[in-house]
């Protein structure tokens, strides 16, 4: 992947000394519009490692043990159906990894039980875990889904991140309006690139993801973006 760490720095704006929420939201609201007509003439981006798809415990026991034996830091994401009604909490369909050269694809609706050895990469100090959006859905979903990371608060819900995930919308300073926090403008404000034209629009089937090329291609690259992005901050000081 071709870092351009840099290219985020014609977008932002330095950062005021004001702690005022409204002074550093207005200085992005400034550069929304001008930095999602720049997206639109970014490249795509382009994954060309290994997929492997997990569908099975040993499978998923050898895969967890390579990967907490190789430590270092992996991107990470989690899928699930949308809850529709409310009080209803759909378990994870599908958690995508990537470290580096290989995109690992848990196929959890081929699973009786949660994974072992996924819980044990999930619990793994030596492994940093980096995702987008993590405070949101995703730790409770986890928890719904028997792989728990946090305690749940007093008022039984999730928020608390481990020390050994990190969430890449930390990057971007308190009082940074939405847009620029999502993965697509986090993607070209630090790498210079661009999703491809309407791969988020995708109506994602996730049991269908073996045979689906673009269903794939949506799940692999939101790995790969975060992954990216957090070799992009250690690269560009």
């Amino acid at each position: 992947m071709a870092l351009h760490g840099r290219a985020a720095l014609q977008f932002l704006p330095a950062r005021p000394c004001s702690n005022s929420f409204c002074c550093v939201a207005e200085a992005y609201r400034q550069r929304v519009d001008e930095h999602e007509a720049a997206m639109k003439l970014m490249p795509p981006l382009n994954f060309q490692g290994e997929v492997v798809f997990i569908t099975n415990y040993q499978r998923d026991r050898d895969v967890s043990l390579q990967l907490i034996a190789a430590g270092g830091y992996i991107g990470i994401d989690f899928e699930w159906y949308p809850d529709h009604q409310k009080g209803t909490q759909n378990p994870i369909e599908l958690v995508q990894v990537y470290n580096g050269h290989t995109c690992y694809l848990w196929c959890m609706w081929r699973f009786g039980n949660p994974p072992n050895g996924l819980k044990r990469l999930l619990d793994c100090t030596d492994v940093l875990k980096v995702g987008c959006g993590l405070r949101g859905s995703d730790l409770t979903k986890l928890a719904v889904s028997g792989l728990p990371v946090s305690e749940p608060t007093d008022k039984g819900s999730y928020k608390h991140l481990p020390s050994s995930f990190r969430d890449i919308q930390d990057l971007m300073w308190q009082g940074v309006p939405p847009p620029f926090k999502s993965l697509e403008h986090l993607t070209g404000l630090f790498l210079a690139k661009s999703f491809p034209p309407g791969i988020k629009s995708t109506k994602a089937h996730w049991r269908s993801i073996m045979k689906n090329d673009r269903v794939r291609e949506y799940a692999v690259l939101d790995a790969y973006a975060t992954y990216g992005i957090w070799e992009c901050t250690r690269t560009v000081g």
